[in-house]
């Protein structure tokens, strides 16, 4: 049975139960051609040479995420909407103390600019989680040559051994399937592609959930570009087979955080009390209060799929416990008696 995460349009079919990357990293590891220079540095936007470097960048559009001017800074350090309404509460007020989580995310172009970025320091910013982010604009799945996600993946989780993998991967992939090393291409669009990638996006769930990590595999979203689509909603499915397969990953498409209730590609929202345009000029770009407007829709669901209260139920809870400890206080002093004349008496 396929276990998805609730959204606007989508109610939880399983409940969640998971398991058991240095900071920010758009890193260039492993990437003979990779166009990023792997700095640690916050990650902006894809350049047009970094997209470049990447053959058959297609779908880095849908992925990656830009900068309005006039939008709001990143960073914001405001309590994320509605992160009370889904995540647990319950666990705030439980005798056993909490266990201090560690949750990486992983992907490509959306990870490595405003959204990955923006839940990041959410996350890290949570007294009882340790977030981090590992990224690199323009990959994917489909070229291991450019730049190998399963040995980045095998690393990170070796050196970090997080309880919870959030990964956004796969806009890039409608394209050829190339070997690491020696092999032959498989093409796009032939009988061997679809069941090709399935393998790939397999392995690639086994080595995140093989050392007991927990995997919430955050769907692509839909673009407004019809040909685009078509690739997307393949790799979609492909990807949800593959969730589906493993006992330890769960599916939390986005599409519907960023639709009307008619099901329509949302252009503008209200997003922390002021309304903003969601996507770039080209219709399919997230702006940077697009970016905000998704990680604080998504952020509740990491909390759920880790049980964690937010971090102002933690805080309100801690507040509460220091008062019921605090010493009694003092009685207060009788009040001095009156003469009769009505003036009080002298100390």
């Amino acid at each position: 049975m396929l276990r998805f995460l609730c959204t606007p349009a989508l109610l939880s079919i399983v409940s969640l139960a998971p398991t058991g990357c240095d900071k920010a990293t758009d890193t260039a590891a492993s990437a003979p051609a990779a166009a990023d220079d792997g700095s640690k540095a916050a990650p902006a936007e894809a350049t047009p040479d970094e997209k470049a470097a990447a053959p058959g960048d297609d779908g880095a559009a849908v992925e990656a995420a830009t900068t309005s001017a006039g939008d709001e800074a990143a960073g914001s350090g405001d309590t994320a909407a509605g992160s009370g309404d889904t995540a647990s509460g319950d666990a705030a007020s439980d005798d056993a103390p909490l266990t201090d989580k560690k949750v990486i995310i992983m992907g490509s172009s959306m990870v490595a600019t405003g959204f990955g970025m923006l839940l990041e320091k959410e996350l890290d910013e949570h007294p009882k989680i340790d977030g981090m982010r590992q990224a690199k604009s323009a990959t994917g799945l489909a070229r291991p040559d450019f730049f190998d996600w399963m040995d980045v993946a095998r690393r990170e989780i070796a050196t970090h051994d997080p309880d919870l993998v959030v990964v956004l991967i796969g806009g890039n992939d409608g394209q050829d399937l190339q070997p690491l090393g020696k092999g032959k291409s498989i093409h796009y669009g032939t009988p061997e592609w679809e069941p090709a990638y399935r393998q790939r996006v397999d392995d690639f769930l086994k080595v995140l959930t093989e050392d007991g990590a927990h995997v919430l595999w955050m769907g692509i979203p839909r673009s407004n570009t019809v040909n685009l689509e078509g690739k997307m909603k393949l790799l979609r499915k492909i990807q949800i087979a593959a969730v589906e397969a493993n006992e330890n990953a769960t599916y939390l498409p986005l599409s519907p955080f960023l639709e009307d209730a008619d099901g329509a590609l949302l252009k503008e929202a209200k997003v922390r009390g002021k309304f903003k345009e969601l996507r770039g000029d080209d219709g399919h770009h997230l702006t940077m209060a697009g970016s905000r407007y998704l990680a604080d829709l998504v952020l509740p669901k990491i909390l759920e799929a880790i049980d964690m209260p937010p971090a102002d139920a933690l805080a309100k809870a801690a507040d509460g416990d220091e008062g019921s400890d605090a010493p009694d206080a003092p009685d207060a002093p009788d009040e001095p008696a009156a003469d009769d004349a009505g003036t009080a008496a002298p100390e």
